[in-house]
């Protein structure tokens, strides 16, 4: 089951058009209040119905993160009320998002829109820290020139030569060699490295999947598919039991989307889990699996990392 809570016409579109979509068929619940159609705030441009898509969630555009001091979530029709109070007041502190479906559950998404206003809160904390730092060292300096100047008008030349002696140097911290895995030749598969320095496997055809996934594989590795859709089988290899970045589950995932029958959309949902949740169904064809339990994730399919 699927239950929404559109707030713009684009959005009401692009529900209905994924429900037609889509490969498979899951009930559809949609709140649509009437008041909403005699709201003139809530329209949408041409550009939304043409170019975009069904966003679970809806984050505040008009929002400076670095400004804003409270988050409020909230769905339906109650985030024009709260947009209103808010233009009202002229309140550059508040930034409203918005919840448009609520099963399944958007957790990953959401949790990458919250990320968005902590990045931005911490940056300011450092630069507040900075701007500190700044005025003790410029407030340093006056004090030196100040004894300078006092020194030359005295001609002490023994202050002169105390003042003249240079600063320590701040030492340099080293650079960290990111080491590139040795280019071992794996038949039947692309290699790739992401930004985070794990080896990322993409296989070519069916059984080169079947392969990369039953025999490669081990069961800490993490394994992503392109959902709804036939392609590739991607593995990025974890040694350890340590959890993978983020950054690196959406290079996966984006590598997972573009070798496969929607790399063409502008968004594709991937499914990703442990390799230790797979199976594979007697009998079944070359490249099918059974996922026990997965997590999906929503990306732009690209092949935006080496290649190695």
């Amino acid at each position: 089951m699927q239950v929404c809570y559109p707030t713009t016409p684009a959005q009401y579109f692009h529900v209905l058009r994924r429900q037609l979509k889509r490969s498979f068929r899951k009930p559809l619940v949609l709140m649509t209040p009437k008041s909403l159609l005699r709201n003139k705030v809530c329209v949408s441009t041409l550009e939304a119905l043409t170019r975009g898509r069904f966003e679970e969630v809806l984050d505040d555009k008009a929002a400076d993160p670095a400004r804003v001091r409270r988050l409020l979530l909230c769905s339906g029709k109650v985030y024009y009320d709260l947009l209103e109070k808010r233009d009202e007041e002229q309140n550059k502190e508040i930034a409203i998002l918005r919840l448009e479906q609520f099963y399944p559950f958007p957790a990953q998404l959401l949790e990458r829109t919250l990320i968005r206003y902590r990045k931005a809160k911490r940056a300011k904390h450092q630069i507040n820290l900075r701007l500190q730092e700044s005025e003790t060292q410029l407030a340093e300096i006056e004090r030196q020139q100040m004894a300078i100047e006092k020194a030359v008008a005295a001609r002490d030349e023994v202050a002169l030569a105390t003042l003249s002696k240079q600063p320590k140097t701040k030492k340099q911290r080293p650079t960290v060699s990111r080491k590139k895995p040795e280019a071992e030749k794996i038949p039947g598969t692309r290699r790739y490295l992401s930004s985070d320095g794990f080896e990322i496997l993409v296989g070519r055809a069916a059984r080169d999947n079947d392969h990369l996934t039953f025999k490669l594989a081990k069961p800490n590795d993490l394994w992503l598919h392109a959902a709804d859709y036939g392609g590739s089988h991607v593995v990025v290899r974890n040694s350890t039991r340590k959890e993978i970045p983020h950054r690196t589950i959406i290079e996966a995932a984006q590598l997972a989307a573009h070798f496969s029958q929607a790399r063409k959309d502008p968004k594709v949902d991937v499914h990703y889990t442990q390799r230790k949740f797979l199976s594979k169904p007697k009998g079944s064809a070359p490249g099918l699996v059974r996922l026990m339990r997965s997590r999906n994730i929503t990306v732009e399919p690209k092949e935006g990392i080496e290649r190695i």
